[in-house]
């Protein structure tokens, strides 16, 4: 006929817990740091990379939008004139 399995003996949750955390601890791996390293995307590969102008560069724009500063040449007759008054 059947034949019954044989009972296991009784372990409690206290031995079957120390039993774990000391199997356990053996196949821990040895911490190390990780060192970073930045992912590599499709999308940069795939898109134009957009160029933003540095402050010296939007600097040197701005300046050369400014239109130069011409001095009219003075009249030679006002000047002569004013000094005259005063002496």
């Amino acid at each position: 006929m059947y034949a019954r399995e044989p009972v296991p003996p009784f372990v409690s949750i206290a031995e079957m817990m120390k039993k774990f955390q000391s199997s356990t601890r053996e196949m821990k791996h040895k911490l190390i740091l990780t060192r970073p390293k930045e992912p590599e995307f499709v999308t940069a590969q795939r898109v134009r990379p957009t160029r933003v102008k540095s402050s010296a560069e939007l600097e040197e724009e701005m300046m050369a939008k400014i239109p130069k500063f011409k001095a009219r040449p003075r009249n030679k007759k006002v000047i002569f004139f004013v000094i005259y008054i005063y002496i």
